[in-house]
């Protein structure tokens, strides 16, 4: 075997081994930065906080003066049109839900902004533990983006369901085999 040889698998090894690393490298920063950044929406929904205490996962705890308890805050994902869309939920400690954001979505534009635009977020917000929180039945949804706003309806849904799964309320009480919003199935 001739060192002309010799030389080009060596140069063909280290291609891969840069292709590998180079592949691993791109999956280890993605992974870094797989995590939502909520502060915009922390520092936006809680104006008067003084502090955000980070508890399990993307879910805080809202510090107001005098360490009183002013809320929590966490995320929930579903399923819209085009993928999985997340979204972020303040809620009282009376499980009233404050506020909500979308803070990641594969939408096709003109569908997210057709929902944007027309407010459908604010349907989402004064809604308690003891609602179902269900598009159709006490959320309207938006003719021609349907999917979209069903994903956004589970969402918070979803993360109400975690917040008041979180915190002690006496508001959570099933009425029949359908999730209420922070209310566990019972056994």
């Amino acid at each position: 075997m001739s060192a002309k040889k010799a030389f080009g698998w060596r140069k063909q090894d280290g291609i891969r081994l840069a292709v590998i690393a180079w592949i691993v490298t791109c999956w280890w920063i993605g992974a870094d930065r797989a995590g939502v950044d909520l502060q915009p929406f922390l520092a936006a929904a809680w104006p008067d906080a003084q502090d955000f205490e980070k508890l399990d996962g993307d879910s805080y705890r809202v510090v107001g003066d005098e360490e009183t308890v002013l809320g929590y805050v966490t995320t929930g994902t579903a399923s819209g049109y085009g993928g999985p869309l997340t979204m972020a939920v303040s809620m009282t400690i009376d499980g009233v839900v404050e506020s909500v954001a979308v803070v990641e979505h594969r939408e096709t534009p003109s569908f997210f902004r057709t929902v944007v635009d027309s407010r459908f977020l604010a349907r989402l917000t004064g809604k308690t533990n003891e609602d179902p929180i269900v598009l159709g039945d006490d959320v309207d949804g938006l003719s021609g983006a349907t999917y979209t706003c069903l994903g956004m309806t589970q969402s918070v849904h979803r993360a109400a369901r975690e917040i008041a799964g979180s915190i002690s309320t006496s508001r959570c009480r099933r009425t029949s085999d359908e999730l209420s919003s922070g209310c566990p199935k019972s056994s």
